[in-house]
């Protein structure tokens, strides 16, 4: 499922990489919260973010390739100004 909605995990998991053959994979800078709701929206296009969390749900989004989420974080963000 990651890999068909992000174009990063795509190539993590199908260009050789040992994530491509590993049961598990071990992601070191993305904190819990933050990567739930990544998950939480690539498989629902829907998620409920706190404030607190926009940032850097943004910042990782915009990594990963995922600009879908970035600029609907972006809108949200005007909410909150």
């Amino acid at each position: 499922m990651l890999g068909s909605r992000c174009e990063y995990f795509s190539a993590l998991f199908e260009t050789g990489f040992s994530e491509s053959t590993s049961s598990k994979i071990e992601i070191n800078d993305i904190s819990y919260p933050i990567f739930f709701n990544l998950c939480e929206h690539m498989y629902s296009d829907d998620t409920e973010i706190k404030y607190e969390n926009i940032f850097a749900l943004m910042q990782v989004s915009e990594i990963i390739l995922i600009y879908a989420l970035f600029f609907s974080l972006w809108t949200d963000l005007g909410c909150f100004i």
